[in-house]
């Protein structure tokens, strides 16, 4: 009986252990053609951990990147193969302690909008919409072809002294790894 008891309190353990743990999920990509332009709309859910959550609030920007590539889907080289093409979007993160705002811009200074808390900040960094990755004359109607998303926190975006940390440290390794999803022309 005892047996089960301590056997029940571990598994109850990792659980909250792993419930802490934070991480990124592309949840719903859809693609669509345009005029003279494939584009993706993406959700993806964020998941900051604690540690993240508190360099936000002390003031450490942060960078998140979402990839974004084309591939041919029938090609014998798979992941070998260079993508068609390859788009970068870079959003940075920061907290405003003087107007108690979280704020959000694009790398290009195209986009930018403050929020009030960081659980708003992160659901409309998860929001990606009319993203261009290909014109339509880059790729031949007679192939297949997916689209690969991955996104990311930019540790090497971290102030030069938190780097070291941040690379041992589990809680900063927020990562969706590659998701794979059908372009139909």
């Amino acid at each position: 009986m005892h047996f089960y008891k301590v056997s029940l309190m571990i598994m109850m353990m990792l659980l909250t252990v792993d419930a802490a743990a934070g991480g990124i999920d592309v949840r719903d990509v859809t693609l669509w053609e345009n005029e003279n332009s494939y584009l993706v709309d993406a959700d993806i859910d964020y998941f900051p951990t604690d540690t993240v959550i508190e360099a936000l609030k002390n003031g450490i920007p942060l960078t998140f990147e979402v990839t974004v590539k084309v591939r041919e889907s029938d090609s014998w080289l798979g992941w070998f193969e260079r993508a068609l093409t390859k788009r970068k979007i870079r959003f940075q993160l920061r907290y405003r302690p003087l107007s108690s705002l979280y704020e959000i811009s694009s790398d290009d200074n195209q986009y930018q909008r403050n929020f009030v808390s960081w659980k708003s900040l992160f659901a409309n960094l998860g929001e990606l919409r009319q993203i261009a990755i290909a014109d339509t004359g880059e790729l031949d109607v007679n192939k297949k072809y997916h689209v690969e998303i991955k996104a990311e926190l930019d540790i090497n975006s971290l102030p030069l002294p938190m780097r070291p940390m941040a690379y041992i440290d589990s809680d900063w390794d927020m990562s969706s790894g590659w998701s794979k999803w059908p372009l139909h022309q």
